[in-house]
C-alpha cells in the first residue's frame, strides 16, 4: 500500500512508483525484439530503414540499411506470427450462459444476455484489439487490452427561461448534432417522458449511447507494481497515453488549473526517448503538440487518478475505481520465463537461430 497523508504526498508517491517501474521495464526489454521492432516499423531514431538492395554501393555503408540476413529473420518471424494469428483468431467466439447440467433450463434473462453479448462482440469488433494484443505477445512477450464502459451524451440543454416546446426542440437539435442517426437513434423518436427523465438524471443532457469497450494498449505504455507476478497481485497499475493539447485545454473532467498548465505553449512538448527509438515518429501526432497523461490505479486503496509529468497537481484527484470488476487491464502472455520480469517472445526464440 502506498502511504500518504495528503494529496501532495500521494502524487509524489504515485510519480515515484511509476518512474521506478518504467526504468525497470526499459532495462529488461530484450535487444532481439528491440531490433525487430525497429525493422518492422522501418524506423531507427526517427530515420527510415531500407534494404541494402535499394541503395547504391556508395551509400550502402550507412547504418540505416537492412542486410539480407537480417531481413530473412524478420520474414521468418512474420510468417510465424501470421500463421498463428490465422489459426487462433479467425472467427468470433460464441458465448452461452445456459447451465452445463442436463435437466436444467436457463431463464429467459440468461438467454437474452447471451444473445446481447454475442451481438455486442460482433458489432464492436472486439476480436480486432484482441488480435493486436496477441501479436504484441508474440513480438514483445506480453500484450495488453483495456476494457471499460463508454457513455456518450449530448451537449447540455438550457432549461431555465424556456417553454416546454422550446426545450423539446432544443433537445431534438442536440441529439441530431451528436448522432448521425438523428433523433431516431436507430429506434423510435425520444418521447417527452424520456426527455424529462434524461434531463433530470444527467444534469440537462441526454444519454445517446451506453456500451462496453475493449482497446489494445501498447506494451510500452503499461507499467505496474514490479513485485507482482500477476495483474491481480499488483498493488498498483498505470497506463500512459498521449493527450493532444487541444483536448487537454477543453477537457471538463480535469482540474481547470492543471489542464491550463498542459495547454501552456511555454511548456515544451517532448517525446519519450525510449518510445522514440521504437518508431513513434510514424504514429499519429508523432509526439508533436501532445503531452503525456498517466492513468494510475491504486488497487490497494481502490482509487484511480490522472496526472501528468508537466502538471503540478492531479488532473483528476483520486476517486473510487468506477468499474465493478476492478482495474480495467488484462495481459496476454507468451512463453513464460520465471527468471525474467518479462516473458519470452517468438522474436527472442527465432532471432538467434538465423
Amino acid at each position: 500500500m502506498i502511504e500518504a497523508t495528503n494529496l501532495t504526498e500521494r502524487l509524489d508517491a504515485y510519480r515515484k512508483a511509476f518512474e521506478t517501474a518504467k526504468q525497470i521495464a526499459e532495462q529488461n526489454w530484450h535487444p532481439a525484439w528491440r531490433r525487430f521492432h525497429q525493422i518492422y516499423t522501418r524506423r531507427k531514431d526517427g530515420a527510415p530503414l531500407v534494404p541494402t538492395r535499394e541503395w547504391t554501393d556508395a551509400q550502402s555503408t550507412t547504418s540505416n540499411t537492412i542486410g539480407p540476413e537480417t531481413q530473412l529473420a524478420v520474414n521468418h518471424v512474420q510468417s510465424v506470427i501470421r500463421t498463428e494469428i490465422a489459426t487462433t483468431l479467425n472467427r468470433n467466439p460464441e458465448f452461452t450462459l445456459e447451465p452445463e447440467f442436463e435437466g436444467f433450463h436457463a431463464p429467459p434473462q440468461a438467454k437474452m444476455a447471451s444473445h446481447a453479448l454475442n451481438f455486442c462482440w460482433r458489432k464492436e469488433r472486439f476480436n480486432e484489439p484482441i488480435r493486436d494484443a496477441v501479436i504484441d505477445s508474440m513480438v514483445y512477450g506480453r500484450g495488453w487490452v483495456r476494457h471499460g464502459w463508454q457513455e456518450t451524451f449530448t451537449r447540455e440543454i438550457p432549461l431555465e427561461g424556456q417553454s416546454r416546446r422550446a426545450i423539446l426542440r432544443e433537445a431534438a437539435e442536440a441529439v441530431a448534432e451528436a448522432s448521425r442517426r438523428g433523433t431516431t437513434l436507430g429506434r423510435k423518436p425520444l418521447t417527452t417522458d424520456e426527455i424529462d427523465r434524461h434531463l433530470s438524471r444527467f444534469s440537462g443532457r441526454i444519454l445517446l449511447e451506453d456500451k462496453p469497450t475493449l482497446r489494445r494498449v501498447s506494451p510500452f505504455d503499461m507499467f505496474f507494481d514490479p513485485l507482482a507476478l500477476e495483474v491481480d497481485d499488483a498493488r498498483w497499475i498505470a497506463q500512459r497515453w498521449r493527450c493532444p493539447r487541444a483536448f487537454a485545454r477543453t477537457n471538463q473532467a480535469w482540474s481547470p488549473k492543471h489542464r491550463k498548465e498542459l495547454a501552456d505553449p511555454d511548456i515544451e512538448t517532448t517525446v519519450d526517448p525510449v518510445e522514440e527509438a521504437f518508431g513513434s515518429s510514424i504514429e499519429e501526432y508523432g509526439g508533436r503538440d501532445t503531452v503525456w497523461v498517466i492513468d494510475f490505479f491504486d488497487l490497494a486503496n481502490g482509487t484511480w487518478c490522472q496526472f501528468s509529468p508537466n502538471s503540478t497537481g492531479f488532473l483528476r484527484k483520486p476517486e473510487p475505481i468506477p468499474f465493478p470488476f476492478g482495474q480495467p487491464f488484462r495481459w496476454i502472455e507468451n512463453v513464460d520465463d520465471t527468471a525474467a520480469a518479462h516473458p519470452i517472445s517468438e522474436v527472442e526464440i527465432i532471432w538467434p537461430q538465423q
